[in-house]
């Protein structure tokens, strides 16, 4: 089978290119060249400027694409040339898209306004019907904060003529190759000897669906060997979702940390652990069509992700955090209040 990635050498991409070519697949992965990631190997490489994506046609077309993978597309534009550009050289689309679509999403960012509820969220919710989520951070129009919105692009790549495509929603991912460093803030307080970290009440009790990033480039392959996977909307994710609480805890277990969250009302928090959300709406999500449909299975459990993680983040810690987001002076005078 032969398939193409778009934007396979990035954090999740990279696990997805190891993930097809263990499934027996030709790859064949398109990316800037920015990265620092071998490229080379028993994956075929072209380089280019995802904006000008029609520009390799002809060299996507000698590939001879089954199926198309596509990481980046975040905006209309993006959805566009990514249909007019395999339109009569694919034959089916995967779309990794994002759980910021559904309408909870809009409730936490205080888009939108409804009674809260804990119903975990499935394929079948309602999405968001505020669109453009993130164009209030946007420095200008051209800007993809202001054009971001998943929503749109789903419509796109699911009503395209002559391509069958599939769209992934994916959770909060976490695990090795993260430039991000989500689990940078806890395990680095941990790191420091931390006897308490910090949660506002609501974010403590906040429900939040992850997913470890080795297993959801498993859910990514198995839709695309899988033809059941065709024309279908999955939400991949773990099995769990744990409170923000559970979450550090749960680390820290992994980590071997003999401290404790402290909860505090949100006013009471140091100004730097203050945040807008609205932690009434949680993100939980219900990943049980893939399973029930296609067999998925989580290949790694979750106290060895979350091990596999740490150590990975312990070996490379994040430089560019801001010293100001661990203000352990400002914690200290909360934490004395209130142990």
């Amino acid at each position: 089978m032969n398939v193409i990635v778009i934007g396979g050498t990035g954090f999740i991409g990279r696990h997805v290119v190891k993930r097809l070519l263990d499934a027996d697949c030709r790859v064949l992965v398109f990316h800037r060249g920015k990265t620092d990631q071998d490229t080379k190997g028993p994956a075929e490489s072209i380089t280019g400027d995802r904006k000008k994506l029609a520009d390799q046609r002809s060299e996507f077309q000698k590939f001879g694409p089954d199926l198309v993978i596509d990481l980046i597309a975040f905006t209309e534009d993006d959805a566009n040339s990514l249909v007019e550009t395999f339109k009569g050289i694919a034959e089916r689309l995967i779309l990794i898209s994002s759980m910021d679509v559904y309408r909870n999403y809009g409730l936490f960012l205080k888009l939108e306004s409804s009674e809260s509820n804990r119903i975990p969220i499935t394929e079948k919710s309602k999405l968001r019907s505020i669109f453009y989520p993130y164009r209030s951070m946007a420095k200008d129009k051209a800007a993809l904060l202001f054009n971001y919105d998943k929503i749109p692009v789903e419509q796109i790549v699911l009503d395209a003529k002559y391509l069958s495509g599939t769209v992934l929603r994916l959770p909060k991912i976490f695990g090795i190759g993260d430039h991000k460093h989500y689990l940078h803030e806890y395990v680095k307080r941990m790191k420091d000897g931390r006897e308490y970290i910090l949660l506002d009440k609501k974010h403590a009790e906040w429900i939040w669906t992850r997913g470890y990033v080795e297993n959801v480039a498993d859910a990514i392959t198995l839709c695309t060997v899988d033809k059941r996977a065709t024309d279908q909307i999955f939400n991949v994710g773990d099995i769990a979702s744990f409170s923000e609480s559970e979450w550090v805890t749960k680390i820290g277990r992994q980590y071997g940390w003999d401290g404790r969250v402290l909860t505090v009302a949100q006013n009471e928090l140091p100004k730097h652990l203050q945040t807008e959300y609205d932690y009434d709406y949680h993100l939980e999500v219900n990943s049980d069509k893939i399973r029930r449909e296609l067999g998925f299975k989580n290949r790694i459990s979750i106290d060895n992700a979350l091990e596999k993680t740490i150590e990975w983040e312990l070996e490379h810690q994040s430089k560019d955090f801001d010293v100001n987001h661990f203000d352990y002076t400002a914690e200290d005078k909360v934490i004395e209040k209130h142990k």
